[in-house]
């Protein structure tokens, strides 16, 4: 069965060229071939083939096998995928520290006001989805302040466990209650903990983006839902958190 054009549209996205996609679903079904056999059952011409062969080892689709002849063989697609993730992070930490001041001292000298949408989200259902989404999102840092550790962390336990596989480490705030127990004992290897006496509502989560306030429990014991989110995306907001999130941390 070929790969669906919807397929290739999206490998091609990732950064694979027509040659790229036609080599590496050859060797998927093949497992295994050199260089004449896969100009042979691809119609990449044999002259350029070596030429797409080393760019696809450079870009990490596929592994050379030494030999006479040398045979290449592909590499999973996970492995693949998660090193295009890498290298996009890679370069977006690296172009973004170049550009941010410099283009952000031009609109600080002509902003005098700017909007930023504020989503209210009801019921527990919905606000640990939404805290499950921005944490899966998180791509260098995450903060959390949490007071009530037993009304969201059991939700939440599986998608802070795998930021660690993303190299992702956050730092905790929790009410000082929590200081000794064996829930927060089990996620030592997962970040940083710092505990204080009453932290201001249930959740305040934050990556450089995104701000999510949850508020359950005495917090809204006057309203009819049994918890509420209020969510912020803009850059401003993420920073504005996160430095207030820092100096809380730093005098803890």
């Amino acid at each position: 069965m070929p790969i669906k054009p919807e397929v290739k549209d999206a490998m091609k996205k990732l950064g694979f060229s027509d040659y790229n996609i036609t080599i590496y679903e050859t060797l998927l079904r093949e497992k295994e071939l050199d260089a004449r056999l896969l100009s042979q059952k691809t119609q990449v011409p044999y002259s350029r083939v070596y030429e797409i062969l080393n760019e696809m080892i450079e870009k990490g689709y596929i592994i050379k096998l030494d030999g006479r002849p040398s045979t290449y063989v592909p590499k999973s697609p996970i492995d693949v995928l998660q090193g295009i993730q890498q290298q996009n992070e890679r370069e977006f930490s690296v172009n973004s520290a170049i550009v941010k001041e410099p283009l952000m001292s031009f609109f600080s000298e002509t902003r005098s006001a700017q909007t930023a949408q504020i989503t209210i989200t009801y019921g527990k259902a919905t606000n640990i989805v939404h805290v499950k989404n921005l944490i899966r999102g998180a791509v260098r840092s995450l903060s959390l302040l949490v007071t009530d550790y037993d009304l969201l962390f059991p939700d939440i336990m599986d998608e802070l466990k795998l930021l660690k596989l993303k190299h992702v480490s956050p730092q905790f705030i929790l009410a000082r209650k929590y200081e000794k127990s064996k829930e927060v004992a089990a996620l030592q290897d997962t970040g940083d903990f710092k505990f204080m006496g009453t932290p201001p509502t249930n959740m305040v989560i934050a990556d450089e983006q995104n701000v999510l306030i949850v508020a359950a429990g005495d917090y809204v014991k006057n309203l009819s839902e049994d918890m509420v989110g209020v969510s912020m995306s803009h850059a401003s907001t993420g920073f504005i958190t996160k430095l207030i999130f820092k100096n809380l941390w730093d005098n803890l």
